[in-house]
């Protein structure tokens, strides 16, 4: 990459994609990027349908002149990438696993999601004042006890709860197949309530769900949760991010699903 193009790409990255669309592919592309970029090479089948793929490797062969090695060339390419969205307000959320239960529950299932909400703003009017131009979209960040997280994608509401409740359940040993797979249970998430709101320099948020299995339509059982989580506003944004991962990981996790596979016979 010449030089000057370079200072250009990372002087004016505002210029590459709209914003909610920039963000959903620096987000991706930090995720995957290192898996495709080894497979990818230019000429490929993959070449026509990512386009992009191929504008990552020329740019990294380019860099590969000034000494740089492919690895570093990606990462800088990444980050370059990622600057475009640093401005955005996509919200983090960091979902903490539980601890791995000692009994894995050995059954397959299908999730399915709901919403079921009342109103489906996240923000309340004051929150939303704060938080001017949420795009609705989530960056979801796994974690497990005393480890560092992962980024693993920019989703909306529905995808974002589908992911998570997908790491609890592996995480507790079951097995999840895709939509229409033939599997012991349907596990359905229905979301009640998924609220934000902003007051008296308090970030407060609030959760309400109910978790059922079904075998062929029918209710084998279901369990309700609801939860709760506030937290001062130092850091407007980054502390609005802190009540929502842990609003999600509490509510998550005390899900006990020993208990709901067992009411349910399975």
């Amino acid at each position: 990459m010449h030089l000057g193009r370079m200072n250009n790409f990372v002087k004016h990255p505002q210029q590459l994609l709209p914003l909610p669309a920039r963000c959903l592919t620096v987000l991706s592309l930090s995720a995957i990027l290192p898996a495709f970029m080894a497979s990818f090479r230019p000429g490929s089948d993959l070449e026509k349908p990512f386009p992009l793929g191929a504008f990552m490797w020329r740019e990294i062969t380019k860099m590969r002149e000034f000494g740089l090695r492919p690895v570093l060339s990606l990462g800088l390419l990444t980050a370059i990438f990622a600057v475009a969205c640093v401005s955005s307000n996509v919200l983090g959320v960091n979902y903490l696993l539980p601890a791995r239960p000692a009994a894995p529950i050995g059954r397959s299932v299908v999730i399915t999601f709901e919403d079921a909400r009342k109103d489906s703003a996240l923000l309340s009017p004051s929150a939303q004042a704060e938080l001017e131009g949420f795009t609705n979209v989530y960056a979801l960040t796994v974690s497990r006890p005393g480890r560092s997280g992962e980024l693993k994608g920019a989703y909306t509401l529905g995808p974002l709860f589908m992911e998570i409740l997908r790491y609890r359940l592996e995480e507790a040993g079951l097995r999840v197949l895709p939509s229409g797979a033939a599997a012991d249970a349907q596990f359905k998430f229905v979301l009640k309530e998924f609220r934000m709101d902003f007051g008296d320099r308090k970030w407060s948020a609030a959760v309400a769900y109910e978790s059922r299995l079904l075998k062929n339509e029918a209710l084998l059982s279901q369990q309700t949760v609801n939860g709760s989580a506030e937290r001062v506003m130092w850091m407007k944004k980054a502390d609005a991010e802190k009540v929502i991962g842990e609003l999600v990981s509490d509510a998550v996790n005390q899900m006990d699903l020993a208990s709901l596979f067992k009411q349910a016979g399975l």
